[in-house]
């Protein structure tokens, strides 16, 4: 590919992670939606949609891509379902406790209170981590597969204390498009850790002032 074709390419991969679906199936309309304005962006557009994408009655699919964003949809739909269990049967238990008999209730109550606690192998536990978010697990599912890909447990705390969650569709799409660049294909990638520090996913026109691609 050429440059301005390698730089078309990178864009309208991330379009379609954005949106989690095909693209419009009207040439000059994927051309407006990645910005391609002179002659040869347009025509560089029309070339990888030819190359890389098969039109279909609802646009311009791309395998790949369908099948990863298929894998995040239905880790959260698995995710949200799990939630859900969780949250139903916490609340059938506590249902259960306001149903129950206020003479039971204070019969129970009368009898913990007669009790003498037992210390004698009580031990002190440690809390347990809070499951990672399903967003993060499929940003480190997605990250590829290098020497740089380490820390995680930092990288799921910091997901956390910045809230991420809400954008993970965004950033999960930034990291799938950045592994179609040849920078990150040779190993250039930066380290998960700095990605989320400096909030890489908000830099703008990823791909097309890449020295490496």
């Amino acid at each position: 590919m050429s440059f301005v074709e390698d730089a078309a390419y990178s864009r309208l991969i991330r379009k379609y992670y954005a949106q989690e679906k095909a693209l419009p199936a009207d040439l000059k309309a994927v051309q407006r939606l990645v910005g391609a304005r002179s002659k040869e962006e347009r025509e560089a557009v029309e070339t990888v949609l030819a190359e890389f994408f098969e039109l279909r009655e609802d646009g311009y699919h791309n395998t790949r891509c369908d099948e990863e964003i298929s894998r995040y949809q239905d880790k959260q739909a698995k995710a949200k379902a799990s939630a859900d269990a969780r949250w139903n049967k916490q609340r059938l238990q506590s249902d259960g406790n306001a149903n129950a008999s206020p003479d039971a209730m204070r019969t129970h109550s009368e009898g913990n209170a007669h009790q003498t606690p037992d210390t004698r192998h009580h031990k002190k536990h440690s809390s347990v981590p809070d499951a990672p978010d399903p967003g993060f697990a499929q940003f480190w599912e997605t990250w590829p597969k290098t020497d740089r890909k380490t820390a995680k447990a930092e990288c799921a705390k910091r997901w956390k204390a910045r809230g991420l969650e809400g954008m993970a569709a965004t950033i999960i799409a930034d990291v799938a498009s950045r592994k179609q660049t040849r920078q990150w294909q040779e190993g250039f990638e930066p380290a998960p850790l700095t990605y989320l520090n400096q909030r890489r996913w908000e830099d703008s026109g990823v791909g097309e002032h890449d020295p490496f691609r």
